[in-house]
């Protein structure tokens, strides 16, 4: 607001209204050439005219958006003590050194497996999915009120005054480090076959830290949306422990096997209906920028592109394919064309590029038609029957199979070369001739490989491909841990079943060169 007193100068060191500033309001104390104490409360406001604080001013975007760094540097009229400030420069140095480092996957430089016991640390003493489910969110939250609490210091209404507020700026720059910390994994490197992973991976990352940067000195209309947007996305990676607060909740048995993870792929398709609501109120709700040259419009298109991207989850991952993708499309499509018929025709177009073009490509090209699960009551003649695989292991012999009564078959990888994912190593599995087939045995309720790969679906759904996978350990791939995914039952009809899903059976499709261009179509919509 104009200050009177100033012939109408702004007054740019009171505190934000509720549009706010992306910055904390009076964290400016170094650019100021008179920090004389002597100077009276009039002085101060004439001297900080000539030095306004612009709205949304970049924070840390010289690591990742080509903008300002100096989010937190500016006029104050009083110097600080120096511990604080010393304090609060160094978490400000820590903050931007753990960011750079751990975009730029340092550990693939050096130090990677070079600690024992740090990996096992990572991997074994921490649930680092929950840590990024609970961390976003909390961190975010933390300091929606930052802003607040800096421009009480600034006036002198916060307890400590100025020292207070650089202690909020260190606590604000430290839990920010400790967030990349945990989102990156602690560093842990992740590899796969997609050349560009490393580049989603960092743009997955970095789009929250483009929010974080602003979150103190945004107004709380934004903090909040930015809390919601970026805690809700994240929340994800805590699937397992909401599948174990739900089972718990509703008193779902362990027996009714199969019937846990049906109520949670409701369960993602709903949260991915809530993520594209909060997409929507992120540029359309009250006090919103919308889509634009902004700080929020950068930081979740940057994120959403890595989600999309890394390990090709747009098209793998079901609830992010059927739900979550097309619905970003079309919050997109109408925010670039305002049109409902043109955002339509657009969300639709883009999706057919991003989605069903490589899943279509994926079968045309495929030599033989993939294995995969299959409903029991509808498999007919499709359905997978294995004579060769005897409970209680034995030797390793070809996994041979025979097809509704017709020639021998055998389950053979459907390429050369293993492919990555993260740590993990594996082959999709393909129907071709008998003789190369892989070597198997029948362990438990693992179907094992001779190089130590074992059987592997990959979600309890008609249409998901079947895989030989291999994690890092053998604990990880066959120990008492070992995910539900890569447990199967062998039935009496001498079919395969995933352990939890007795509804389903292993089977195969029909060559994509024997489909008409609609049965074609069909198999393209079901792979979705």
């Amino acid at each position: 607001q104009p200050d009177t007193k100033n012939g109408g100068t702004p007054n740019t060191t009171a505190p934000t209204d509720s549009r706010g500033t992306n910055r904390f309001p009076g964290a400016q104390e170094e650019t100021l050439a008179d920090n004389s104490a002597e100077h009276n409360s009039s002085t101060r406001h004439a001297t900080a005219g000539h030095h306004p604080i612009p709205h949304h001013q970049p924070a840390m975007t010289h690591l990742i958006a080509n903008m300002s760094c100096s989010s937190f540097t500016g006029a104050l009229s009083q110097p600080s003590p120096i511990f604080a400030g010393d304090v609060r420069d160094m978490s400000r140095f820590a903050f931007y050194a753990m960011l750079l480092a751990q975009a730029a996957q340092y550990r693939r430089l050096f130090g990677e497996r070079t600690s024992k016991a740090y990996e096992a640390f990572l991997t074994e003493r921490l649930d680092l999915g929950l840590l990024h489910a609970v961390g976003t969110f909390a961190v975010f939250f933390l300091f929606e009120a930052a802003a607040d609490e800096a421009a009480a210091a600034q006036g002198g209404r916060l307890s400590g005054g100025r020292p207070a507020l650089h202690l909020t700026e260190a606590a604000f720059y430290l839990a920010g480090g400790l967030l990349a910390w945990t989102l990156w994994d602690g560093g842990l490197v992740h590899r796969g076959d997609d050349p560009l992973f490393p580049v989603w991976l960092t743009m997955h990352h970095v789009g929250a830290f483009v929010a974080y940067a602003h979150q103190a000195g945004s107004s709380p209309v934004q903090a909040r949306h930015n809390t919601l947007i970026f805690g809700w996305l994240w929340m994800c990676h805590g699937f397992g422990w909401i599948e174990r607060g739900l089972n718990l909740l509703l008193g779902f048995a362990k027996k009714k096997k199969g019937e846990k993870t049906v109520m949670m792929t409701r369960v993602r398709e709903a949260y991915a209906l809530v993520s594209v609501y909060l997409m929507h109120q992120y540029f359309h709700g009250r006090g919103q920028p919308g889509l634009g040259a902004n700080y929020q419009t950068a930081a979740l298109t940057v994120m959403l592109v890595g989600r999309y991207g890394c390990n090709g989850n747009g098209w793998r991952v079901h609830f992010i394919r059927r739900v979550e993708l097309p619905g970003a499309l079309c919050v997109y499509a109408f925010l670039l064309t305002g049109s409902a018929p043109q955002a339509a025709a657009l969300a639709a177009a883009a999706y057919a590029l991003l989605v069903l073009r490589p899943v279509a490509l994926d079968s045309l090209c495929a030599p033989a038609p993939k294995v995969k699960l299959l409903r029991r009551a509808a498999a007919g003649n499709d359905a997978l029957r294995f004579p060769s695989l005897r409970e209680g292991g034995g030797d390793y012999t070809l996994l041979e199979c025979t097809r509704g009564g017709g020639a021998p078959l055998g389950v053979a990888p459907a390429h050369d070369k293993a492919k990555q994912w993260g740590t993990w190593s594996f082959f999709e599995l393909a129907a071709g001739p008998p003789e190369g087939a892989v070597r198997v045995r029948l362990d438990g309720e693992f179907v094992a490989r001779d190089d130590g790969r074992v059987l592997c679906h990959t979600d309890l759904e008609a249409g998901c491909g079947l895989m030989v996978f291999k994690g890092e350990t053998d604990e990880e791939t066959t120990g008492e841990k070992a995910h539900f995914f890569r447990r199967f039952a062998l039935n009496d009809d001498g079919t395969l079943s995933p352990a939890q899903a007795p509804h389903l059976v292993v089977g195969v499709g029909r060559s994509w060169r024997d489909l008409t261009p609609l049965q074609r179509l069909r198999s393209v919509f079901e792979e979705l």
